[in-house]
């Protein structure tokens, strides 16, 4: 995810991010818990109890929801997935898979694994809730996790809603592709599923905020939008890779790339190659390796007079893992990499050496050509390899604040 977020520790070695709308809706939540929910559920208690009641619910809320998307993580990972992490966000949590499942029985367990897990934890809430000795005199810790059990239940029954990017639309898109054998147009029928879905949840906010509920209502019009946007995404997602699944990065990278000396001058560098050749940065070639990158930023620290006497070596910066691709990788796995790394082109490598870059508008401009095929991706076929696949993150959400208060 793009928006700022907080990184805590790893779970079973996955990252676990907060993003800080997360921040907001606890927030939320905690108040609605404390000031209307548990004390209809638990009348009589002083005004701490729904306080700690609440910081319980809210904390609770955010283990289950994790909970959720570990699993879809763990089995994602059994079947060889890269996971890059998981994201808490104000519609509640994103698994964030690299990889789309190789096999319909893979996307089945992969999506199924969440809404199991949610109704896992509402039985053991449920369970452990009821008036056993161990809670017979903690009315308020019973009443807590009765209420964490009802969220985990109503978690699981609506992301089984058979609607992508829900688990329950990932199910369905399993058995279509099951059925028929075209991954491109079990997407594209689960995608409008979701879509449809989409527009009932507006619809149903309108109607809810009309009807007196504003807070529920405005809550399901913003999931709605939400998800329409996350189901047309993911159906152009599946189009890029359908579209250009085929093509090399070698295919359309522009070789030969002009780069510059570390032993050159600035002075020289602003003469002969930003003044000729109006790129904004170059990279700093010795042998055939990329050592680093030069530009207006880097030269933009020294003053004129500084030019004639400092080497573009003291002044550049030193390339990354990430600034690199090899000249035989896909398209797709070029593009993935752009969005992981946050760059805006890659310095593309043959056996070490540089033979070509590949530009991210270049890129931009390729995936949007693609998107305008939309015959072609739904008429694929297959899914995408394991190598060249970059999954959208399983949505596990909404956060059930306003469904159930």
């Amino acid at each position: 995810m793009a928006s700022a977020r907080l990184k805590l520790p790893q779970v079973l070695g996955i990252p676990i991010f907060v993003d800080l709308s997360w921040f907001f809706v606890a927030a939320l939540i905690g108040w609605s818990l404390a000031a209307g929910v548990f004390p209809a559920l638990l009348p009589g208690m002083p005004g701490p109890v729904y306080l700690w009641m609440a910081v319980a619910g809210t904390l609770g809320l955010f283990v289950c929801i994790l909970l959720h998307e570990l699993a879809h993580s763990v089995v994602a990972r059994a079947f060889g997935m890269r996971i890059n992490g998981i994201t808490l966000f104000v519609f509640g949590g994103v698994a964030e898979i690299a990889d789309e499942p190789g096999r319909p029985s893979h996307e089945f367990l992969v999506a199924i694994a969440g809404p199991v897990a949610s109704g896992v934890i509402a039985l053991a809430c449920w369970a452990v809730s009821q008036p056993f000795p161990v809670l017979g005199g903690w009315p308020a810790a019973a009443t807590t996790l009765a209420y964490l059990g009802q969220l985990n239940a109503y978690l699981a029954l609506f992301n089984l809603v058979p609607a992508f990017p829900l688990d329950g639309g990932r199910v369905l898109r399993a058995a279509l592709w099951r059925l028929r054998g075209d991954y491109a147009w079990a997407t594209h029928v689960s995608a409008a599923c979701g879509d449809l879905f989409g527009l009932f949840l507006i619809a149903l906010g309108f109607w809810n905020t009309a009807t007196g509920d504003v807070m529920g209502g405005l809550w399901g019009v913003v999931i709605g939008m939400f998800l329409r946007n996350a189901a047309a995404s993911g159906y152009r997602d599946m189009q890029v890779r359908t579209v250009l699944g085929g093509m090399r990065v070698a295919d359309i990278m522009t070789p030969d790339p002009i780069f510059v000396s570390p032993q050159a001058v600035v002075g020289d560098f602003l003469t002969r190659y930003v003044y000729r050749y109006h790129h904004r940065s170059f990279p700093v070639v010795w042998d055939g390796r990329v050592m680093g990158v030069v530009g207006i930023p880097q030269v933009a620290t020294l003053t004129p007079d500084e030019w004639a006497a400092t080497p573009v070596r003291d002044i550049m910066v030193p390339c990354e893992e990430p600034d690199f691709i090899a000249v035989d990788a896909g398209v797709v796995d070029a593009l993935r990499r752009l969005g992981e790394a946050g760059r805006h082109r890659l310095w593309v490598l043959d056996h070490g050496r540089l033979v070509g870059v590949l530009a991210a508008r270049d890129l931009v401009v390729l995936a949007s050509l693609a998107t305008d095929l939309p015959a072609l991706a739904r008429h694929g076929g297959t899914a995408p390899s394991a190598r060249d696949a970059s999954s959208p993150p399983h949505f596990t959400g909404p956060n059930p604040l306003d469904i159930h208060t």
